[in-house]
């Protein structure tokens, strides 16, 4: 009786180690991304699934308000305690790449359980990339888009634009679109005083925002400072659009949506916002000005820790979060998180019902993507520019002075910021 109680204990003992042991098998990956934590939403689906198909691996979500997101990441790094799989945000990518926070993913994106790099919009992974090497793959990828009321130019017997068209085109729409005044004021176009939304208007007149090192600033140039001046033009001399204090606290997508305004301007989520109203839009691309027809692309990355433990199981979830065409993009698209980072159809109609506006929103996106898209001249410190040229901006957009003169006034003040950024 003794042995056999001895044989049952040996064997309980056996059973507890092998539970034990099978638990300590699973590998933990530790992933941050800015996001309510306490609503995780699809990224708890994601995870859910992913340890379905990978159940010798376990996802510890990191999840911080994007405000305080990547300096939790910095203060994490600093403290060797770095998440195996992190997103940021292209603005600061440059400085976690220099900071050595981020792995080098060519030698797995490139091996036997590598992915295809080429099925992403090539735009989209240029966020990702730094002297040539892939640090991340995209996540939040989108162009810049120009959205027009249809009900607003059908009733003045205009045609829609076509993807050709001119900034000359513009202003006649906006001409023919304004009508009233005072508080019944209806606009034509919005007037693009974004430190992002500048940028089409800058290159399309041949300005830039830095010099090709990006160690000087750039829009005190005649060709960027006359784009500037001619978005100013349109609220204080063409009188077309409308100016912040005109606005009285709504935004150009509120007024787009009461059909006060004819042509707003804004990324994949704007398409989104805009279908909570009656107006019936569509979107298409930014008009060609005298040095070209570009618009801004912007993405998201999202990497794997330079000092990651676990570097196979984290790019495995990398994979399955972010590969083309995959279930990570598939169930972020189809819960409208973020648009595709490819072409492909499916993932689109998953994103943007087809048959509710804008019903153009996949084919404007591959047109700029195919030789219509510049990627961000992103650089360290970006955010601590922007504030100050965005001072700025609002100044001209105010009238309160030319484009000239306040880039001129600006420029000292961003050349010592930059300075100061690459002591």
């Amino acid at each position: 009786m003794r042995m056999r109680f001895v044989s049952v204990l040996a064997l309980v003992l056996v059973l507890s180690f092998a539970v034990v042991g099978a638990g300590s098998a699973q590998t933990v990956v530790r992933y941050a991304f800015w996001g309510n934590p306490s609503v995780l939403g699809v990224e708890e689906d994601i995870i859910k699934a992913f340890e379905a198909e990978n159940p010798d691996i376990k996802i510890e979500p990191i999840a911080t308000p994007y405000g305080d997101h990547h300096t939790k990441l910095l203060t994490m790094v600093a403290g060797g305690d770095a998440p195996d799989v992190m997103r940021v945000d292209s603005y600061f990518f440059q400085d976690f790449v220099e900071r050595n926070v981020l792995l080098n993913l060519d030698p797995l994106a490139e091996g036997p359980d590598g992915i295809d790099v080429k099925e992403y919009y090539p735009i989209a992974v240029a966020d990702s990339i730094y002297e040539g090497r892939l640090y991340g793959l995209p996540w939040g990828s989108a162009p810049y888009y120009v959205f027009y009321n249809k009900d607003m130019l059908s009733s003045a017997g205009l045609e829609f634009p076509s993807t050709s068209w001119t900034q000359e085109d513009l202003l006649l729409y906006g001409q023919k679109l304004t009508k009233g005044s005072g508080m019944n004021k209806t606009y034509g176009v919005q007037a693009d005083f974004g430190y992002v939304g500048i940028l089409p208007w800058i290159w399309n007149n041949g300005g830039r925002l830095f010099n090709d090192e990006r160690n000087e600033f750039r829009l005190h140039e005649k060709a960027a400072a006359e784009a500037i001046q001619w978005q100013a033009d349109l609220i204080h001399k063409y009188e077309i659009a409308p100016s912040t204090v005109d606005m009285q606290g709504f935004t150009a997508n509120d007024w787009f949506l009461t059909n006060r305004i004819g042509f707003v301007y804004g990324m994949a989520d704007s398409a989104l916002y805009l279908r909570q109203g009656d107006v019936d839009f569509d979107v298409t691309i930014h008009p060609a000005g005298k040095a070209g027809q570009w618009t801004v692309w912007k993405a998201n990355t999202v990497g794997i820790s330079a000092t990651t433990q676990v570097r196979e199981a984290a790019w495995r979830f990398l994979k399955f979060l972010l590969e083309p065409g995959g279930k990570g993009e598939a169930m972020y698209t189809g819960s409208q998180r973020v648009p595709p980072n490819t072409p492909l159809a499916e993932m689109w109609d998953l994103y943007a019902d087809p048959s509710m506006p804008p019903a153009s929103l996949n084919e404007i996106t591959n047109v700029i993507g195919d030789g219509h898209a510049k990627e961000l001249p992103l650089r360290k410190g970006w955010n601590d520019i922007e504030r100050k040229v965005v001072e700025y901006l609002q100044i001209i957009q105010l009238g309160e002075m030319t484009a000239l003169e306040a880039l001129q006034m600006a420029k000292p003040e961003v050349d010592a910021i930059i300075r100061r950024l690459d002591r």
